[in-house]
């Protein structure tokens, strides 16, 4: 490091040379005292003198640049994870930052560089520097994921009636996981037959013209399609005794 001084004197230069002083090997941002350091001159009668050097700053070493560990980042809700930024030159002077979010219900990051991701969304993550005001951006996209049925139950699984006689019963459809994003299910049952009906909210009637025999209905998710069934049995109307004669 090296400063460089012109040295006055009540309004006149001192020295014999129109040069600048330099004085070297001084670390940079520091403060050095009057005196510290001192110049040698030849006075006009030809005598030897020693002028001390004023007090003065050194300069401090500028920021160039700056880097983030990470240009991009993604999760879900509730995530949490950490940007470290590393400036240039590594021997600048002034290695302050702080961090901002573009969108901070989405993702915030404190200034230590500390990020949570909040809710779907995207945001940039900046870095800026104190010195210079360089910046690098991490660019965030938060995305919840998506929960899939793995299965579906029917209930309850058998249900019985005697022909000659109209009906009906509801079929609930549980869908597991019970956090899944779509829970909607259709139904259908077969064989068809006239009088025999299932609606969209799982309800089975029938008529009292429908024939005996085992009618199914089967539950479907709508996503990934885990079906189950339900079972109707139409027993045959008993048959009557012979009058007596």
């Amino acid at each position: 490091m090296a400063d460089t001084f012109n040295l006055y004197k009540d309004s006149k230069k001192i020295g014999n040379s129109a040069s600048p002083v330099k004085v070297t090997g001084l670390a940079p941002n520091i403060e050095v005292a009057e005196g510290t350091y001192q110049v040698s001159r030849v006075t006009d009668d030809g005598e030897s003198e020693k002028i001390a050097i004023p007090a003065f700053k050194t300069k401090p070493i500028a920021v160039t640049g700056v880097m983030l560990d990470k240009t991009t980042i993604s999760g879900k809700p509730g995530d949490k994870g950490k940007l470290t930024p590393t400036i240039t030159p590594t021997t600048a002077s002034n290695k302050a930052f702080t961090f901002s979010s573009s969108a901070a219900d989405i993702i915030k990051i404190d200034n230590a560089g500390n990020w949570e991701m909040l809710k779907d969304g995207t945001a940039d993550l900046t870095v800026k520097t104190t010195d210079g005001g360089k910046t690098a951006v991490c660019k965030g996209t938060v995305t919840t994921p998506v929960v899939h049925p793995t299965g579906v139950t029917a209930s309850p699984k058998t249900h019985s009636a005697e022909a000659g006689t109209a009906g009906s019963y509801t079929i609930a459809a549980a869908v597991a996981p019970s956090n899944a994003n779509n829970k909607a299910v259709g139904y259908t049952i077969a064989p068809t037959t006239a009088g025999l009906t299932v609606s969209a909210a799982g309800k089975v009637d029938w008529t009292a013209d429908v024939p005996a025999g085992t009618y199914t209905t089967t539950v479907k998710t709508t996503d990934g399609g885990k079906t189950d069934t339900s079972v109707l049995t139409i027993d045959p109307k008993p048959t009557e005794p012979p009058a007596e004669g």
